[in-house]
């Protein structure tokens, strides 16, 4: 199975001070790029055809949010497994609707929890209609150094109706520091403290996240088993080189009919992986 990482728009109607974006969404706003859903289907349909099975991982901004969404999902879910990162502000109606409507033995959602826009017990709410039709989902937690004294209680009430919770660390500048590298030893004590009760593939990703793995000099299977897709079709092997524009970094754009992935691994050119470390060759 080949795994593509679909940055599907640059909006958001949270705007998190700690995401990714935070301070930029002028600047990423502008790389929108409005392309009909039926597009990306047929688009995601050749790929299918060409490669065989492929997982969509659907990442923004915020999906939800993208004009057609749930149209777009449930023409994906006939061919494809599909996993998105989303905040759930679709409202629990309207969630119900959209899962009800899918296959969803084949569908993964991350529900990213921000106590600063959305309310606990309504959340909880959310993902217990999740629960109902057996979607596989988890509870996603940012380690913002602001918000780590809340992360336990959430924490508690989700593991409580055996609703999986991950905490994601922080990666970004807070106060100067520059993070997952600025965590104090306390800080770390938090997370790791949260991360001991939960499932082991959370557990050792969300530790990952924090550690990062060595990667320079070493064989990758990104671009080959697995692509990071821009808003606008652009292909490139992983996040690192996504930053990066054309040149060796580019490998086409998926709206292209006759696009490919590499034919093998290539060598790494960064010194750490938050991410895409599995695909290290001979690496767990």
């Amino acid at each position: 199975m080949i795994e593509f990482d679909w940055l599907i728009h640059y909006r958001c109607n949270y705007k998190c001070y700690y995401c990714f974006f935070a301070e930029h969404w002028d600047y990423v706003e502008k790389k929108n790029v409005r392309i009909p859903y039926m597009q990306w289907v047929d688009a995601w349909k050749r790929l299918h055809k060409k490669y065989g099975d492929i997982k969509i991982i659907i990442t923004g901004g915020e999906p939800m949010i993208f004009p057609h969404f749930h149209e777009l999902l449930v023409e994906l879910n006939k061919f494809a497994e599909v996993s998105f990162d989303t905040n759930l502000s679709y409202s629990k109606e309207k969630l119900e609707k959209l899962v009800s409507e899918l296959d969803c033995s084949k569908i993964f959602i991350g529900a990213s929890f921000h106590p600063i826009f959305a309310e606990l017990n309504d959340f909880f709410e959310k993902m217990m209609v999740l629960k109902k039709y057996n979607v596989n989902s988890r509870v996603h937690y940012v380690t913002h150094p602001s918000q780590l004294s809340l992360m336990s209680k959430a924490k508690e009430l989700f593991l409580s109706k055996d609703i999986r919770f991950t905490p994601i660390p922080f990666r970004g500048i807070f106060k100067g520091k520059k993070y997952p590298a600025a965590f104090t030893k306390e800080e770390e004590e938090i997370i790791y403290g949260v991360t001991k009760n939960i499932a082991e593939i959370d557990q050792k990703w969300a530790d990952i996240q924090v550690e990062q793995a060595d990667s320079k000099d070493k064989l990758c299977r990104a671009g080959q088993q697995y692509a990071r897709v821009d808003c606008d079709g652009s292909v490139y092997p992983c996040a690192h080189d996504f930053k990066e524009t054309g040149g060796n970094y580019l490998l086409g754009n998926i709206l292209d009919e006759k696009f490919s992935m590499r034919a093998e691994p290539m060598i790494c050119r960064h010194d750490k992986c938050p991410c895409e470390f599995r695909w290290i060759v001979n690496e767990k």
